[in-house]
């Protein structure tokens, strides 16, 4: 992954002190190194078993980074925040629309940067 695209992506996350940043669709972690760098808490939804552990393993003595294993159209994004939030995802093409939708709805994220 080009390192540029994600420095550029993750600057374009704006997230303030007491925001928490939900990244949507972690995979290897590339984007997630870079946010978790910041300093906000950082919460990264992957559905994917096997991702998720290896997220867990890379992660896991950071204690601002969650990694929650599960399906984010089945999850109150919000709720897990607990707090005003920002949302970045690199999503897949094809789950793109019902994602903007689960997401983006009352109450808001401060922001959203999705890569398509």
């Amino acid at each position: 992954v080009d390192r540029s695209a994600l420095e550029a992506i993750a600057g374009a996350v704006v997230a303030g002190s007491g925001d928490t940043i939900v990244e949507i669709g972690p995979g290897r972690g590339a984007l997630t190194d870079i946010l978790a760098a910041r300093g906000n808490p950082l919460i990264a939804i992957e559905i994917d078993r096997a991702l998720s552990e290896k997220l867990r393993e890379r992660y896991g003595s950071n204690p601002r980074v969650t990694i929650v294993e599960r399906d984010v159209l089945e999850t109150d994004v919000a709720a897990l925040a607990a707090g005003p939030f920002v949302v970045v995802g690199n999503v897949p093409y094809y789950i793109t629309t019902p994602i903007l939708f689960h997401v983006l709805r009352p109450p808001f994220p401060r922001s959203a940067v999705f890569l398509v």
